[in-house]
């Protein structure tokens, strides 16, 4: 396997937030990060990242009480994690059936590759990856589907409220999958919700690497979070504090990735997860008006904080109150967002970890490097916009090329010229001679589309050649990491992750070109 890096500002699909703050346009002043992502930063955060024995102590039992931390790879960092001075490196996502779209896989991978490039550079200190499962997501439209060989499948599950709690797909669903690994069925099949169907996947395929995974939709760990549910439900600061950083993002330029609300918080019960409005004196749920007086609502957090279930407002807030977390590994709309919360941790005095993008990627078939040979590209061109590069290669199949610019520059000469003597003998006649400009340039536009159309119809075949290799790197048109599902290799590649793990640098923020079909990395 070969790897390639070309500039991730030179391929199209990045949004410019996230490629400012890797330039470090944003500064990495503090206020609205707290340091850059980079080796010196996540010392600096792991040297300040102080945590609570008693909240480390619930978090490693909750943590080794989990069915699916088996592999000696997990124990051992359980016990590692157990130690004072450990810290966490963490990503996350929604619970994807089959695992989505390829950048799942990177964010993981991401994460455990830096965690142990931070341990084979600090001494006196260990990182431990940690996977957090977005099981209190009540979205199931946006995990159902994942694209394979060509083709989406859905999953049709009819339950509602929070998706780490519905039942697995069953075998009815699975059948229809070609190919579909038999281990990758008995993770749905041999559990009884979302939550542990997903958990034992992501721990099959990453659990040999060290990865520990975590459910926080959990009574002990909420209890952890209960101070910050009780001042967001008697004050609703984090609007105010979202508002202000969102405020300073805009002046810059930027679109806010996510709004708030009054309270950023949802109240779960069975087959539900609705918001918490505020009612008066009291509170009330958005779909149902489940009605709370403020004394009964802080009698149910005090018994029952596994209820209260944070947005995307409070839910990193929730993740950093119960982890030793020094870095946050997330994708492009992920940072975006980050970006806006510092303003809401300094409220409840949390540590704001290292915003850390995840790895880019794009798996490169022998049959793509082979066909861009014979249409004269390197792999690298099949990354630049699709227009000017179709115009481009048409223009090179062509004899006569298909750039005017030297004709376009002779013809500006002609009608400065006449405009010159125009005004020098009659005035009147400078907007004459500007009309007949462009009409002449009207003409020889029309001509440049005529040629334009010839040649695509002489090189139509080769034309169609290289859409479908764009097609293959940018599938339905949006970049391979968004759309294809890693069966699309894994069920031939039963190595694929192993060689990713080795090819991938989570320092480096270019985008990988991985070519599958050879042996170098």
């Amino acid at each position: 396997m070969k790897k390639e890096l070309i500039r991730l500002a030179d391929v199209q699909g990045y949004p410019k937030l996230l490629l400012d703050y890797l330039q470090g346009s944003l500064a990495h002043s503090g206020s609205l990060t707290s340091g850059p992502p980079s080796m010196e930063g996540l010392k600096s955060a792991a040297q300040k990242r102080l945590f609570d024995p008693n909240s480390r102590e619930i978090l490693v039992r909750r943590l080794s009480s989990a069915s699916y931390h088996t592999h000696p790879a997990q124990e051992e960092n359980l016990h590692l994690l157990a130690k004072e001075n450990t810290v966490t490196i963490t990503t996350g996502h929604q619970l994807n059936l089959a695992t989505g779209p390829l950048y799942f896989i990177y964010k993981i991978i991401s994460a455990l590759r830096l965690a142990e490039q931070f341990n084979s550079t600090v001494s006196d200190q260990k990182a431990v990856p940690v996977y957090w499962m977005a099981s209190e997501d009540h979205d199931l439209e946006e995990i159902s589907s994942f694209y394979l060989f060509g083709k989406t499948y859905t999953w049709a599950g009819k339950e509602k409220g929070a998706v780490g709690q519905m039942k697995p797909p069953d075998e009815d669903f699975w059948s229809q999958i070609p190919d579909c690994p038999q281990w990758l069925k008995e993770c749905y099949l041999n559990s009884s919700s979302l939550s542990e169907a997903h958990a034992r996947l992501v721990s099959t395929l990453f659990g040999s690497f060290g990865l520990l995974i975590l459910e926080p939709d959990d009574k002990e760990l909420k209890a952890l979070f209960r101070p910050v549910v009780k001042k967001e439900l008697l004050y609703s600061f984090a609007q105010t504090a979202l508002l202000e950083k969102t405020a300073e993002l805009e002046e810059m330029g930027y679109e806010p990735q996510i709004n708030g609300r009054e309270i950023n918080l949802f109240l779960i019960s069975k087959g539900k997860r609705e918001r918490i409005l505020r009612n008066g004196e009291g509170f009330s749920t958005a779909e149902h008006g489940q009605a709370f007086r403020k004394e009964e609502m802080d009698k149910l957090l005090a018994e029952s904080p596994e209820r209260f279930s944070p947005n995307v407002v409070l839910r990193p807030v929730y993740q950093e109150c119960i982890l030793p977390n020094i870095a946050y590994v997330g994708g492009p709309a992920e940072v975006s967002y980050w970006l806006q919360l510092k303003g809401v941790f300094e409220e409840v005095e949390t540590p704001f970890p290292i915003l850390w993008p995840r790895s880019f990627v794009s798996l490169i078939p022998a049959a793509v490097e082979q066909k861009a040979a014979k249409l004269k590209l390197s792999v690298d061109q099949l990354f630049t916009p699709v227009q000017p590069l179709k115009k481009k290669w048409l223009s090179e199949q062509s004899e006569n090329t298909l750039d005017f610019r030297e004709e376009n520059e002779l013809l500006k000469k002609v009608f400065d010229g006449y405009k010159a003597k125009v005004e020098g003998l009659d005035k009147s006649l400078v907007g004459w001679v500007e009309a007949e400009r462009s009409k002449t340039e009207k003409q020889i536009e029309s001509i440049e589309k005529r040629l334009g159309k010839s040649l695509e119809q002489r090189e139509q075949q080769q034309l169609q050649q290289l859409e479908k290799l764009i097609e293959k790197l940018f599938p339905e048109g949006s970049l391979q990491e968004r759309k294809e599902n890693i069966l699309n290799y894994l069920i031939n590649r039963p190595e694929i992750i192993n060689l990713l793990y080795m090819a991938l640098d989570p320092l480096c923020f270019d985008m990988h070109l991985i070519y599958l079909d050879h042996e170098q990395v």
